[in-house]
């Protein structure tokens, strides 16, 4: 038999590029989409959750029986708590309890302790993030098995996750004849990571974050000033491996009524074909851009 996975964390990474047809048409240049969506829990959260468990196990922090904790707005969850199910460890999620219905019924349908909390801006003590840090500290001396909280925006074994692992896959699928990379930042673990990766392999690679315009890494890469405003949290390391790599930064026009919308709008429709939906429409719109 081929393609066979022996279990749920084999599964995870070694997505295949795909072409997108349109959009290289457009730009008379080859542009591929990174297929994460065929991770196992369907993102490419699970690749940085895997790297935040094993960094908490390399480090004796948990072992069979312990627990995870974690503040996350969906997908980061989901790959903890489905990478928990097969190491055999509870996860505990805290969330927002303004996030969809379907992420919540989600996450309890594959087994975690989900904890809803009231949305509260990241200086408030009883934020997402906050709270789960502190019930991570309030668990761990009744678990001889360990209790860790992620923290999947400071650690930065997301970011090492990506450069071991996505950035590596990328050089060696295009053979080396990658010219720029495109990619948002939550966290900054993605770009970061594979930023590192591919600069180490050819410093002319750009690196292009496709981001809004008004958001905390536009303002201070743009201006030098981080406006992170009452919900965003930019986390210190992370932010500082992003910051020293990409020296471009992107932002598409989302007004519908503008006038580069309207002059474009058959340009994307084509480009979109029927592959893109949510935000990798932004991703593509950036990556057109880029070229």
């Amino acid at each position: 038999m081929k393609n066979i996975q022996d279990n749920f964390i084999s599964g995870i990474g070694n997505t295949p590029l795909i072409k997108l047809r349109a959009a290289s048409e457009i730009t008379g240049c080859n542009i591929y989409g990174k297929a994460e969506f065929m991770n196992p829990g369907g993102s490419v959260k699970d690749r940085a959750a895997l790297a935040l468990i094993r960094d908490a196990e390399n480090k004796k922090l948990i072992s069979k029986g312990g627990t995870i904790v974690e503040g996350t707005a969906g997908n980061t969850g989901i790959g903890l708590c489905l990478l928990g199910n097969s190491l055999g460890y509870k996860t505990i999620i805290v969330m927002n309890d303004n996030q969809t219905q379907e992420k919540k019924d989600l996450l309890r349908n594959i087994g975690a302790d989900l904890r809803l909390v009231p949305a509260k801006p990241y200086k408030d003590d009883a934020n997402f993030v906050k709270v789960a840090a502190k019930l991570a500290d309030e668990l761990r001396p009744s678990n001889n098995n360990g209790v860790v909280w992620a923290n999947q925006f400071d650690n930065v074994a997301n970011a090492k996750g990506h450069y071991e692992g996505t950035g590596q896959e990328i050089w060696k699928q295009t053979d080396g004849k990658v010219d720029g990379f495109v990619c948002s930042s939550g966290t900054g673990g993605t770009i970061s990571g594979v930023s590192n990766a591919l600069k180490e392999k050819n410093k002319d690679i750009k690196i292009y974050l496709s981001d809004p315009k008004g958001s905390a890494l536009y303002n201070y890469i743009k201006n030098g000033e981080l406006k992170c405003g009452d919900i965003i949290k930019i986390q210190t390391e992370s932010n500082t491996q992003i910051i020293t790599k990409i020296k471009n930064i992107l932002t598409i026009p989302d007004n519908k009524d503008s006038k580069s919308w309207e002059n474009e709008r058959t340009r994307w429709k084509k480009a979109f074909s029927s592959v893109c939906v949510g935000n990798s429409r932004y991703y593509v719109r950036s990556a057109v851009v880029a070229k």
